[in-house]
């Protein structure tokens, strides 16, 4: 509208088109701004969650993302509507446009302190197996559209801090949210790996999760674990587990083939070979179709257990070469049925 009037030549009363525009978009940009209908409008995001903890947790995410994205637009377009309007209009729409991202920052805050209640209480439902925990996957989910907002809620949680504001309004910046819902989130895998039969599968289970969280992260844009803690917190808790895992799992099967000082009188027990075999095939038959949906931790899986077993394997058949008769298995077997491994 103002190129079409820019346009246009009106003589004498060209220094009024200024004006003019001013007065024709003044009424627009107040209804725009109407504050109470636009509480009304945010109002509804606090409407009741709908039943269950996934439900909920999707919703409040998503309500989340509502309100950042009305506090980024209105943030956006704040100095092209000052602009338009006059001078002395300026001050009230001003005013209009602060009582509304006021409203809109109250919401976000309401609904993150929701958000770590609904995490850190909420009855976990049971799942079986070593897939990610659907609560896991939820918050996740949320966290990486949480990532999509970053610059919005810095603004926000530096405006709480600056009102020296309580409880998740008082967490200075974004990396420090985030480390607060992870931290909360911990409990989930946590809680559910106990109720797993298998030690071994707590482990798988608990790395699954705590690699979920990490992609989801990374995919949202997280590069560099700078001013997230809780990342390099997360990468040392999967070590750790894989290390617990080995050790549980494959390190007694390794342990029949391992060197033993002592020369042992055993003729009348299965050679170490046979021991081997039939230990490696019990915990083989068990895990093969465990699940490891991420192939990075996949990978890292197998490549640690033929590390543990294959080569004290190979290294016993080379020097006990009389025991070849009771061999079923050689080295490259090993390798090709750990590569099978975690499909699910």
């Amino acid at each position: 509208m103002r190129r079409q009037l820019n346009e246009q030549s009106f003589g004498a009363f060209d220094e009024l088109k200024e004006d003019y525009f001013a007065k024709v978009v003044e009424q627009p940009v107040r209804k725009l701004l109407d504050v109470d209908s636009m509480s009304a409008a945010l109002d509804r995001l606090l409407e009741e969650l709908p039943p269950g903890l996934i439900e909920s947790l999707s919703s409040i995410f998503l309500r989340t993302g509502h309100a950042l994205t009305t506090h980024k637009t209105i943030a956006d377009a704040a100095p092209t509507i000052l602009e338009l309007v006059s001078p002395e209009c300026r001050g009230p729409i001003s005013r209009k446009v602060e009582a509304v991202q006021e409203r809109v920052q109250d919401i976000v805050n309401r609904m993150l302190d929701t958000l770590t209640n609904v995490i850190s209480c909420g009855a976990l439902p049971e799942t079986e197996g070593s897939d990610i925990h659907p609560v896991t996957r939820a918050v996740a989910k949320g966290i990486g559209l949480l990532f999509q907002h970053r610059v919005t809620l810095n603004l926000i949680l530096d405006r709480n801090r600056c009102q020296e504001l309580d409880g998740i309004q008082s967490i200075k910046s974004f990396p420090c949210l985030i480390s607060n819902l992870t931290m909360h989130l911990e409990r989930v895998p946590e809680q559910n790996s106990k109720l797993l039969v298998h030690k071994e599968l707590q482990y798988i289970f608990l790395m699954n999760n705590l690699q979920f969280i990490l992609q989801q992260a990374e995919n949202s844009g997280l590069k560099e674990p700078t001013g997230y803690d809780w990342v390099v917190r997360y990468q040392k808790q999967i070590e750790h587990n894989l290390e617990e895992y080995i050790q549980t799992s494959w390190a007694p099967v390794s342990s029949h083939v391992a060197d033993k000082s002592a020369k042992q009188f055993s003729f009348w027990k299965p050679s170490c070979v046979q021991q081997f075999t039939t230990a490696f095939q019990s915990v083989y038959d068990i895990q093969r179709h465990w699940k490891v949906p991420d192939p990075h931790l996949r990978e890292k899986l197998r490549a640690s257990i033929s590390k543990k077993i294959v080569p004290s394997y190979s290294e016993y058949l080379n020097k006990h070469r009389k025991d070849s008769r009771s061999i079923q298995m050689t080295a490259k077997d090993l390798e090709d049925l750990l590569a099978e491994l975690f499909e699910g």
